[in-house]
């Protein structure tokens, strides 16, 4: 079947919104050409369709792998780290068995992993920007990022 035939149906089952036949079609292109980097942002597209959040992220690392400054991909990654910082403080949060102590220590250090996370999104927003000034989104997230530190 030719490559050519196989993304216009991925195209039309996206534009349709049936985003589980686009994401089985777009993995097998993917299966056929591993290397296409565009394969792999259009595959993102698709989990953000499906809110498979956490499926995004290993989809997009892979993409930079191929092409590391495909700045849209660096942006939509640091979109991505955001969802995983939502989780970093979300363990035994009712536990009235853990002690103040326990507490401060979790405070501590979910402090500490969310200012690392957000130094390196600074970073790699900058990255982006550099390579795209006009990146309305990385502007977006450079700005609040800054602003919440």
């Amino acid at each position: 079947m030719s490559t050519h035939l196989e993304f216009a149906r991925f195209s039309e089952a996206f534009r349709q919104g049936r985003f589980e036949d686009a994401l089985a079609r777009i993995d097998a292109l993917i299966a056929a050409n591993p290397n296409a980097a565009a394969l792999h942002w259009h595959r993102a597209h698709c989990l953000e369709k499906l809110a498979r959040h956490i499926d995004i992220a290993p989809a997009l690392d892979r993409l930079l792998v191929l092409k590391p400054d495909y700045a849209p991909a660096i942006v939509k990654r640091v979109q991505c780290s955001d969802l995983d910082i939502d989780d970093i403080g979300d363990e035994d949060e009712d536990d009235d068995e853990v002690s103040d102590a326990e507490r401060e220590r979790r405070d501590t250090e979910y402090r500490a992993r969310a200012l690392a996370v957000s130094q390196r999104n600074e970073s790699e927003l900058r990255r982006a920007l550099a390579i795209d000034p006009a990146l309305v989104d990385g502007l977006f997230l450079l700005s609040n990022t800054l602003r919440y530190r």
